[in-house]
C-alpha cells in the first residue's frame, strides 16, 4: 500500500535509489562510529528489500488504475 501511495506524491522508479543514498548517508552521519561496514551493508540490503516491494505496490496499483 505504500507504494502505491507514492505514485499520489509523484514518486517514479529511478526516485528510490537517490532517495537510499541520501538515507544511508543520513543515517551514517547520525550513527557516527556505529556506522561500520557491517551495518551499511544491513541498511542498504534493507533499503533494496523495502524499495523492491514499494515498486512492486506501485505498479500493482498502476495496473488496477488502467484497468
Amino acid at each position: 500500500a505504500i507504494g502505491a501511495r507514492h505514485i499520489g506524491y509523484g514518486a517514479q522508479a529511478e526516485h528510490y535509489p537517490a532517495v537510499g543514498e541520501c538515507l544511508l548517508a543520513a543515517l551514517s552521519t547520525v550513527a557516527g562510529l556505529a556506522w561500520t561496514k557491517e551495518v551499511a551493508d544491513a541498511w542498504a540490503e534493507a533499503y533494496r528489500a523495502v524499495t523492491q516491494i514499494m515498486l512492486q505496490g506501485a505498479a500493482k496499483a498502476e495496473q488496477h488504475a488502467t484497468a
